[in-house]
């Protein structure tokens, strides 16, 4: 179990959680489970203030937290997906460049990364019995947390929002800055981000959408129908009635879920399973349309260009180490 001392009490992390490297500036934290592992750095900005770069390469965690004070955390998504259980059992889809807030004193629960990667930055501020020192800085900087835990309050318990430009120059300086600089720098930057906070008005910004748990379920369904069978084609109406969901409901949680259109959706992963199988070389190109549902060979290769960049027996041709080079 892995506990660490920077509010008044002790924040329990959880046992699936080790430190692997502590210092006075920084804790580096290391999570692993069967689906995975993930780094979490922290950073001790001030008393009852501290940053934490995420990096999760793992399709979902478990969440043991619990801090026993109050917490505004403020969660920043710079690439991939995370879902998100509200307390009412809705779900939210966090993608890059989401801004989400919420206040809490225990994290427990299982979260997903249907990208099966996260890399972000939470900040999290002490609400309740912040310490004098730090309290005194915040009012000389005209910063109140529990302000902000009200203005951004939900009885979801979150909320998601596309960022202000302001904010999300923040955040981008934040990844660009070379991580061995002093934490002063990080204060500054930190001092920053709240001020920006406060002046930002949430009724001016749109919220991201929740969605019904039977819903997420659904479209989770359609998803391993269609890409389970590439060659078939269904229409929305199909899997609307097939599913017992709503066109415009399948449609919205469908990219709310997976960050794409479904259409778009299976266009790409039908290129996918394409060009593994060009690579294998086992079979024409007229069998691969076939089987990722082009009747017409030209069109398919059309199709495939456009999403590779280089025609389908050009690809076929390429080398698996200098196709896996190019990507990087």
């Amino acid at each position: 179990m892995s506990k660490f001392v920077q509010w008044e009490n002790e924040i329990d992390y959880g046992s699936n959680i080790n430190i692997v490297e502590q210092t006075q500036e920084k804790t580096v934290f290391q999570m692993q489970d069967d689906t995975g592992e993930g780094t979490m750095v922290q950073y001790h900005i001030l008393p009852g203030i501290m940053m934490i770069f995420n990096n999760f390469f793992m399709e979902s965690c478990n969440s043991e937290l619990n801090a026993g004070i109050s917490i505004l955390n403020i969660n920043y998504c710079r690439k991939g997906r995370i879902e998100w259980e509200a307390s009412d059992g809705r779900v939210m889809y966090i993608q890059d460049g989401d801004l989400q807030i919420e206040t809490k004193q225990n994290g427990s629960g299982r979260f997903h990364f249907p990208s099966c990667y996260y890399h972000g930055i939470t900040v999290g501020v002490q609400v309740d019995g912040m310490p004098a020192e730090t309290l005194k800085l915040l009012k000389k900087f005209g910063i109140d947390s529990q302000e902000l835990a009200r203005r951004f309050q939900s009885d979801s318990g979150a909320v998601a929002y596309k960022p202000s430009q302001q904010v999300e120059r923040i955040f981008r300086d934040l990844y660009i800055t070379d991580r061995d600089e002093p934490v002063h720098y990080f204060s500054i930057k930190i001092f920053e981000l709240l001020l920006a906070m406060q002046i930002m008005d949430p009724k001016k910004r749109e919220k991201k959408m929740y969605f019904q748990r039977c819903h997420v379920e659904a479209v989770k369904e359609i998803a391993r129908l269609i890409t389970g069978n590439p060659d078939r084609h269904y229409t929305i109406h199909q899997l609307s009635e097939l599913y017992q969901i709503p066109s415009t409901t399948l449609k919205l949680c469908f990219k709310g879920v997976f960050g794409l259109p479904i259409g778009q959706y299976l266009r790409e992963y039908r290129m996918d399973i394409a060009a593994k199988m060009l690579q294998h070389g086992g079979e024409s190109v007229a069998e691969i349309a076939g089987r990722v549902g082009y009747d017409n060979q030209s069109k398919f290769a059309a199709a495939f260009k456009a999403h590779k960049g280089v025609s389908p027996k050009a690809y076929g041709k390429v080398p698996v180490y200098t196709l896996e080079e190019n990507m990087r």
